[in-house]
């Protein structure tokens, strides 16, 4: 879905922002808050209230930020899609739809650099020094993502897009 159903795409649009705009973090945390068993209590599908909320919340950040993408928009999306990879940045669905904006805004850089803080989390996230087997080069990307990024990085250096990193990804001084 990318739009609430029965809307159209403008009035979607703008359900989704006054969505967002009423979302203030996870049910019932924060200071001074009471704390209510039920809220975090496991429910047949596993989940609990809060992480429903949650989910829900991220869910539609996300189909936000593709309808600013099909919208032309995509500098609206790049700060929704960031938003989602602070709190979790191993969602390759997330990094994969932050590519398409660089692409629209032709962003070699920032391309570069999401794919780079996409590959670092994945080794924090994955990696156990104190596994003798463990190697951090194993956690890579899924191959739909590695593919995405190559296609885009491509396509970007193909129509003469420059970089503020080195041809390699580095940082240029």
């Amino acid at each position: 879905m990318t739009r609430p159903r029965g809307f159209p795409p403008d009035q979607g649009r703008k359900a989704w922002e006054r969505a967002l705009a009423l979302y203030r973090g996870d049910l019932f945390n924060g200071r001074g808050t009471r704390t209510y068993a039920w809220v975090d209590e496991r429910d047949g599908s596993g989940t609990t209230l809060r992480e429903q909320y949650r989910e829900e919340y991220c869910l539609a950040a996300q189909r936000l930020a593709r309808l600013y993408c099909r919208m032309g928009q995509p500098e609206r999306a790049v700060p929704l899609l960031k938003g989602l990879l602070k709190a979790e940045p191993t969602l390759e669905d997330v990094v994969r739809d932050l590519y398409q904006c660089y692409r629209q805004l032709e962003d070699l850089g920032s391309l570069i650099r999401e794919d780079r803080h996409l590959r670092q989390a994945l080794r924090e996230g994955l990696y156990d020094p104190t596994d003798p087997d463990d190697d951090p080069s194993q956690f890579q990307p899924e191959e739909a993502t590695i593919n995405l990024y190559n296609e885009i990085r491509a396509d970007l250096e193909a129509k003469g897009i420059r970089n503020v990193a080195g041809r390699d990804g580095s940082d240029a001084a």
